[in-house]
């Protein structure tokens, strides 16, 4: 989405503070004038840590603004806040006179943004693969908490809607267990424990394919995006079950077992394969059609040297499926939280001299009741001062 600033938010706090707090508006112009240089930031929609940084400080001054100004719809004061939905590919502009359509469109961009940057990593160096792996984690958690916390679905945007939002969450995380899977690779780590990486990696997507097509997430894209998201996951289930496979095979030919490494290599084949012919049909395909054609090529060498040595030095009997140990995946990622009242995301509270009637009222009957136990621990001590003498 794209954010389009409309009516300046500086005239009705002015008038609040001035009628509501009795404090002089003009004290905080500077204020105002930085929340409008954070709005403006975050509705340009970049997609870098500084910008999200950014989002989540402006988000949480609409946090701690929300406690002090009746910014919600029918309150008094009335802000519209106007932002696009791109839905189906058609600007489409949207506009409540509600503070919590700001929030929840802040949040879904600092969600967004996070999974761009993650997206962006080339994941060459170990490095990259962690930043990707941090960012795809952050990215899921602003859309759990829209879906879960912030009702976003109220407002009409197609992007707010609980199959979407649903969606893209257990997308995000899908690749962040990728990266885990790429770092487990670099690492060279025991083959059966990158299997088990591997295996949850190949359910996650089988789980993001399976709630496509029964969530009635197609009503929300268009039909070249469904389709193409339709075959990426496809794509990716298949290529992570082959290297399931793949890496069984390879914890087989450590242990000597040549009729399990080949059971296991030949079965990682037939699915390389259905990932190929998967990746053949998408448009967008060179960078995932180079990875699938990879691991085919390895797939392929490692299933024929396994055939070749069984038929003609170990003569191995080849098990059957169900004779082979049973593995479970082994989830790493999990959605990571920010914390808009920490002092290192918020900033100093652009308002913070501002004390709303109800906090007023409390410090001052705190200060009375501190008084007044005050007053009676002293007459208890001049009391028990007189016995004394």
């Amino acid at each position: 989405m794209e954010g389009m600033p409309r009516a300046p938010m500086v005239a009705p706090d002015m008038r609040y503070i001035a009628s509501h707090f009795h404090d002089n508006p003009n004290k905080y112009d500077s204020s105002l004038d930085e929340l409008e240089h954070l709005r403006t930031v975050v509705s340009h929609c970049r997609a870098d840590v500084e910008a999200i940084c950014i989002s989540k400080r402006y988000f949480a001054q609409l946090s701690m603004m929300k406690k002090r100004f009746p910014m919600e719809e029918h309150d008094p004061i009335l802000i519209p806040f106007a932002w696009t939905d791109r839905g189906f590919d058609l600007m489409n502009q949207v506009i409540y006179e509600d503070v919590n359509f700001e929030m929840c469109c802040v949040m879904l961009n600092i969600g967004v943004a996070h999974a761009l940057v993650a997206a962006d990593e080339s994941r060459l160096e170990m490095d990259s693969i962690k930043n990707a792996f941090m960012h795809f984690q952050w990215a899921s958690w602003p859309l759990q908490y829209l879906r879960d916390h912030m009702g976003a679905s109220r407002f009409t945007l197609s992007d707010f809607e609980s199959p979407y939002l649903t969606f893209y969450l257990n997308i995000f995380l899908a690749q962040a267990q990728e990266c885990m899977l790429e770092k487990s690779m670099i690492d060279h780590r025991k083959p059966v424990v990158i299997a088990r990486v591997a295996l949850q990696t190949h359910v996650m997507y089988r789980n993001c394919e399976a709630y496509l097509k029964a969530s009635g997430i197609s009503d929300l894209l268009s039909s070249s995006k469904y389709s193409e998201l339709e075959r990426f996951c496809t794509t990716k289930s298949f290529l992570y079950s082959a290297l399931y496979n793949y890496y069984l095979g390879q914890q087989a030919e450590d242990e000597k077992q040549s009729g399990t490494r080949l059971f296991y290599f030949s079965r990682a084949l037939d699915l390389i394969k259905l990932a190929q012919k998967a990746v053949e049909k998408e448009k967008k395909k060179q960078q995932l059609g180079e990875t699938v054609q990879f691991a085919f090529d390895v797939i392929l060498l490692c299933e024929e040297n396994a055939r070749k040595e069984n038929n003609f030095i170990y003569h191995e009997r080849i098990p059957q499926e169900e004779e082979l140990t049973k593995y479970e995946g082994v989830m790493m990622v999990k959605p990571l939280s920010f914390d808009p009242c920490d002092p290192s995301i918020a900033g100093d509270d652009l308002f913070r001299e501002l004390l709303p009637n109800d906090v007023v009222k409390t410090i001052s009957l705190y200060s009375e009741e501190k008084n007044k136990f005050k007053r009676e621990i002293l007459d208890l001590v001049a009391q028990k001062d007189s016995e004394l003498e």
